[in-house]
């Protein structure tokens, strides 16, 4: 088992680290093009992996591509920094910093993220720090979180004339259809059901709110959650 500290670099075997695909910042995934440079590179010139430990093992926050190729290569282990409490917004950072460029998708879906789920003091991140940390102009991420059928109207206004039920079903629908949350690679080296996935995900969603936040949400999820199963019920086959 490895020993590791907060900023230390160590080595961890390959069969303890897995894919978490809550952490890819790239919408669509590896890059064979990617992967196949590094099988023609040298393993120890390669930056450390960041991983973030899990109940099964060591979760990748950054370094999909490295862990790819290193599966490919055969390697026994890889050297790993580990970062307690990592996930997508560090993984974004990571790759903005080194690497593969990310594409201007990937910096809108970090951008929507941002709007969503960072609220320091309370507070919804501004247009323009938003566009700092994704590397976008503030209209491009006001353009983003509206939509292209918002007309131009501010995100706030726009959401608030939706009905936050009618979303919520939509979502939710998305949400399975696409299988969010979960990695077949996940399941295949961390041995967890999607449905196991999936909760791990919305606890993750959970913790970042604040702390004194998150009680009142977690309820409202177990309110909403029973009547969308109660109404769900007449449509079900027998």
């Amino acid at each position: 088992m490895s020993t590791h500290t907060e900023t230390g670099i160590v080595r961890i075997p390959i069969d303890r680290i897995f894919p978490d695909e809550w952490c890819q910042p790239r919408l669509k995934g590896l890059e064979e093009k990617h992967v196949k440079l590094l099988l023609t590179s040298d393993p120890d010139a390669w930056p450390p992996l960041v991983v973030t430990p899990e109940e099964d093992g060591y979760a990748i926050v950054d370094g999909f591509h490295r862990y790819e190729a290193a599966w490919r290569l055969g390697l026994k282990d890889l050297r790993c920094q580990v970062k307690s409490s990592a996930g997508y917004p560090e993984a974004f950072e990571a790759n903005v910093r080194h690497g593969l460029p990310l594409s201007l998708e990937d910096r809108k879906a970090y951008a929507k993220w941002l709007y969503e789920y960072e609220r320091p003091n309370g507070e919804r991140l501004s247009y323009r720090e938003i566009g700092r940390r994704c590397c976008l102009s503030h209209h491009t991420v006001k353009a983003a979180i509206s939509g292209e059928n918002v007309g131009g109207q501010d995100a706030h206004s726009y959401r608030e004339e939706k009905d936050p039920m009618e979303k919520l079903v939509s979502l939710l629908y998305k949400a399975y259809r696409d299988g969010t949350g979960t990695s077949l690679i996940g399941a295949l080296f961390s041995k967890k059901t999607p449905q196991q996935q999936q909760v791990e995900h919305v606890r993750r969603i959970l913790s970042s709110y604040e702390p004194e936040d998150r009680s009142e949400i977690a309820r409202a999820l177990i309110v909403l959650g029973s009547a969308c199963l109660e109404a769900s019920k007449p449509y079900l086959s027998r």
